[in-house]
Order: C-alpha cells, then structure tokens, then sequence
C-alpha cells in the first residue's frame, strides 16, 4: 500500500480522528506522526504511556504491525480557544502475532491543539477507555 501525501493536515479538532483512522488503515505510521506533535502523550495500552515522538513512533509501529482496519466515531467535541478535546468510539479490525484474526472496540478521548500554522495536532491521545 503507497504511503499517504504528507504532513497531513486537520483544519478541525474532529478532522484529527478522520485523518489518523486514513493513516492507519493506509499502515503509514509516517503519516501518522504528521497528526502529533513533538512532545505529546499517547496511553499505549490500558495502563501504560508513553511521551515523546520516538515513543510514540514504537507504539505506533507494532500498532501498525497488525495490519489495522479502523474505524474512528468521534461523537463530542469541546474546543476552548487553541484546546479541544475529541471524545468517540472505535472498532479496529486486525491480525495478532500468530496470524490469527482479531477484533477490537473502545472509547477514545483525545486532547488537540490548534498550532500556529492552523493545524490540529494530537497533544494527548487516549484510546483505552473501554
């Protein structure tokens, strides 16, 4: 599958959960990284996290390593000035390490920033909440 033009770009808080579900079913992590900024936060499971782009590259990585079909909902969106927070439901459809088929769901709350060029970026990413 060819990599996704990059950086992309969410005009919108909302637009950031539409752009990363086309990043990771196109299996582009660097299109992905496009979505976060430098120093952002990302739960890298229910009870882990991890900060930083390389940390969040390597979690992102074996994320990508499954083959992921997503689906992203996002259903609240709360903005105050350069802040937002994006609250959805997911599915994600994949492959475990075996080879077998497995599938997922969950709740996701995201905190975006507007940056100065007008993007919306991941500054906080949280797709563990159940």
């Amino acid at each position: 599958m060819p990599e996704l033009a990059t950086p992309l770009v969410a005009n919108s808080p909302a637009e950031t959960s539409q752009l990363f579900e086309k990043a990771a079913n196109a299996h582009d992590v660097n299109a992905l990284m496009t979505l976060y900024e430098p120093n952002a936060a990302s739960a890298s499971s229910q009870t882990d996290s991890v900060s930083g782009a390389d940390a969040i590259r390597q979690s992102l990585s074996g994320m990508i390593g499954m083959r992921p079909t997503f689906r992203l909902m996002p259903f609240n969106v709360i903005a105050t000035g350069d802040l937002a927070m994006v609250a959805g439901d997911w599915t994600m459809e994949a492959t475990d390490p075996s080879g077998n088929p497995m599938s997922m769901k969950g709740r996701y709350v995201d905190i975006v920033r507007r940056q100065s060029d007008g993007r919306w970026l991941f500054a906080i990413d949280n797709p563990w909440l159940g």
